[in-house]
């Protein structure tokens, strides 16, 4: 009997002894909720893109008002080189019925997409030469954005204003009288305003980070200018270079940072 008290009494005292070093012992914070379906696209977010671009079904027309007749207007096609680009874009946001989602979204991107025109004109001994280049350097734009979740990827429309910095140049090479040649040339910066959409997917990795693929289709205003030549051209007379809309295709991969979480 006393060998069964000292039993159980060992017994107490180690089962006491246990759960005062349980109760002592640091406990783990349990691991966060999962993010609701119906908030999952909300918030302020980051991010980059890179991808390619290339212009395409614009135009350049030489017009002579010289009087000499070399042009008589004449449009030339513009042959279009892709270039890889890059760039940052911000945005918000909201996400309501549980699967509708807008937003307005602003990025930048730096870009070298380049057009150029190269041809002759005109019977042997009196041919004129043309070369032109436009280049657009930079895009911009402020896009609102709508689209539908489905669980983790978002399927989305956009569209909005747009910008380019963009660069020209052309130069003419007429024959004055058959012999020589004069250069009637032109270059210039100019910031043309237009407007993007497109659409994409966009695919959440976890709580704050996605992954998106992207096409933009951008059209920009064109622009002109006048280029005077010396001696013998009769003074104050030009040539007139007219660049239609520039058209901008884009196919873009991005990164993007969910905060607020």
């Amino acid at each position: 009997m006393r060998r069964v008290s000292v039993g159980v009494l060992s017994a107490a005292v180690s089962g006491l002894a246990l759960s005062q070093a349980s109760a002592k012992a640091p406990r783990k914070p349990a691991p966060p909720p999962p993010l609701p379906q119906a908030s999952r696209w909300s918030g302020f977010y980051v991010g980059g893109h890179l991808g390619g671009g290339w212009q395409g079904s614009d135009s350049l027309t030489v017009t002579d008002f010289t009087g000499q007749g070399f042009f008589s207007p004449t449009t030339f096609g513009n042959s279009a080189q892709g270039r890889f680009l890059g760039g940052a874009q911000v945005g918000y946001n909201w996400q309501f019925a549980s699967r509708w989602v807008v937003g307005i979204e602003g990025d930048w991107t730096g870009a070298n997409l380049r057009e150029s025109v190269g041809s002759s004109l005109g019977p042997a001994g009196y041919i004129s030469t043309l070369r032109s280049t436009r280049s657009v350097n930079s895009l911009m734009s402020v896009r609102g954005r709508i689209g539908y979740a489905a669980d983790s990827m978002l399927y989305y429309f956009t569209a909005g204003g747009a910008w380019g910095w963009t660069s020209y140049s052309a130069v003419t090479v007429v024959p004055p009288g058959g012999g020589g040649g004069v250069a009637l040339p032109t270059a210039f910066n100019n910031t043309s305003q237009g407007y993007v959409l497109g659409g994409g997917l966009e695919y959440a990795l976890d709580a704050a980070w996605s992954v998106r693929a992207e096409y933009l289709y951008y059209r920009l205003g064109g622009a002109s200018s006048n280029a005077f030549g010396p001696v013998p051209i009769p003074p104050g007379a030009f040539f007139n270079y007219s660049w239609s809309a520039s058209q901008v295709n884009v196919v873009r991969v991005g990164v993007d940072y969910k905060f607020g979480l």
